[in-house]
């Protein structure tokens, strides 16, 4: 008994237990409970108190006029008369602007084009059912399109066009920018046509969503047998018509636009079955494409930081890159001037291409004879790079030359260093002395002095009047040498 007494002694208490016990422990966790549920509560107020505030500020539905909203889309999907003539002049002042690489001008043109009617009352056809309006929409929009590329290639016939500009070949390749402007640019467009107070804001639309410029190429691609140039204008402009279109029918099924309803039940399904169908045409294309361009867009990102962390070579210089994306092989070239790359530089650059996930990337260095060849004879182009190449050297040469006739100028205007030798003999008590140039401003000129700087031993105490003296006597010594004018002298201690 006496040892069963001893083990229950010895044995560890639980602390636990106790707390359990203890009032105060208790009590402790009663408030900590409260406390996180007071937490919880006000947090679920905050949350609902904000998004009240956020769904009242945001909400677009109340303020929405769809009536006249579906007037004035309908009244401009007409293309006849007056807007098929501004269309045409805006088609013709864009290909000009084009032309001569002038954004503002192209600008101008995008602000008096009425190309964005049709393509918003197809997006609007499709939203409320409306069968008659989206067969009207398609017809202008084609007339509209022909209209356009016949107005374009005529003035690329007529006109001197000479070589490539940034602006018609900015419109040649779709990126997933395009993509984004255009879905943006819709849905800005149809939310300022629902608003009761109307603003300025669809001309905006229209520069930024960028119609006319891919119609303006493929009038140029025509005409000058690029059809290159042609197919990827085309396909810029659908891109942009298919998202600003598909991005109206969105707005306007969330703005809850009233729906055509037809008194023949057949004619109702009938009309559901077209708009069905095409909707699916339109959305399959726009998952395809969107798809595409972000995976190029990727691509492209990579492809940028190979180029930029791995091709660097000594007393070269990168000129040209040309990029192409392909799902299944991109191709990338590159066009360096200067010393030749060695192939064993080029090889271990391509061996590079997996760590940048590249591996199916086919790339190409072209240096030297080897420009010509793949630029495929075209002399211009490569004389274009030339002058370029020859117009930086030169501005360069012209900086070393300024910098160099600023040294002899401040060569001239200071001290030899034989005068400078001569100071230190003459005086035991000067250190060193060093002269700098040194800006001087005045009511009617700056100008650039010479200052010597004298600097005296540390272990020689000289009275102020003693360095007053010695500075006065260089000064006049260095009068005698024909430099009173240009030099100042004055002491570091």
């Amino acid at each position: 008994m006496a040892e069963q007494n001893d083990d229950t002694s010895n044995t560890p208490k639980d602390p636990n237990k106790d707390n359990a016990a203890d009032p105060h422990v208790e009590e402790h966790v009663k408030e900590e409970e409260h406390a996180r549920q007071q937490s919880r509560f006000y947090f679920r107020i905050f949350l609902q108190t904000f998004t009240r505030f956020l769904r009242q500020r945001l909400s677009i539905i109340d303020n929405a006029d769809p009536s006249s909203t579906i007037e004035g889309i309908e009244k401009d999907v007409e293309f006849r008369g007056f807007n098929l003539w501004i269309l045409i002049f805006s088609i013709i002042i864009c290909s000009i602007g084009l032309n001569t690489n002038s954004t503002p001008v192209v600008i101008g043109a995008m602000l008096i084009s009425p190309l964005m009617g049709p393509i918003m009352g197809t997006g609007l056809a499709i939203g409320v059912n409306d069968v008659e309006l989206l067969k009207r929409s398609l017809r202008n929009l084609g007339i509209a399109v022909g209209m356009a590329i016949i107005a374009s290639t005529t003035y690329f016939l007529i006109m001197p066009f000479g070589n490539e500009s940034d602006e018609l070949l900015a419109r040649t390749q779709p990126t997933l920018l395009d993509v984004l402007i255009a879905i943006f640019g819709g849905a800005t467009g149809i939310l300022a046509g629902s608003r009761r107070e109307k603003s300025n804001v669809i001309p905006g639309v229209a520069i930024a969503t960028a119609l006319m410029p891919p119609l303006c190429t493929a009038g140029y691609g025509i005409a000058t047998g690029e059809l290159s140039y042609f197919f990827g204008a085309i396909y810029l402009f659908l891109i942009n018509s298919i998202f600003i279109g598909l991005t109206t029918t969105l707005v306007v099924r969330y703005l809850k636009y009233p729906v055509r309803k037809l008194p023949d039940p057949e004619k109702e399904r009938k009309t559901k079955r077209i708009v069905g169908v095409t909707i699916f045409i339109f959305v399959l294309p726009s998952i395809y494409i969107f798809y595409n361009l972000v995976m190029g867009a990727f691509y492209e990102q990579r492809v940028r930081e190979f180029i930029d962390n791995e091709l660097h070579y000594k007393e070269t210089s990168l000129v040209r890159e040309q990029f192409v994306f392909d799902k299944d092989s991109s191709y990338l070239s590159v066009v360096f001037l200067g010393k030749t790359i060695p192939v064993e530089v080029i090889e271990s650059w391509k061996g590079k291409l997996p760590k940048y996930k590249l591996d199916k990337l086919d790339f190409h260095v072209f240096q030297g004879a080897e420009v010509a060849n793949e630029d495929g004879g075209n002399s211009a182009r490569m004389a274009e790079i030339v002058v370029n190449s020859q117009s930086l050297l030169s501005e360069k040469d012209r900086e070393i030359q300024a910098l160099n006739n600023r040294i002899e100028f401040m060569e001239e205007r200071g001290i030899p260093k034989s005068l400078i030798a001569e100071i230190l003999a003459q005086y035991d008590d000067v250190l060193s002395n060093a002269y700098a140039g040194q800006l001087t401003q005045s009511a009617l000129s700056n100008d650039t002095i010479c200052t010597v700087f004298l600097q005296f031993k540390n272990d020689i105490s000289i009275p102020e009047e003693r360095v007053e003296e010695y500075t006065n006597r260089i000064s006049r010594w260095l009068e005698t040498r024909g430099l009173s004018d240009s030099v100042w002298v004055s002491s570091i201690n």
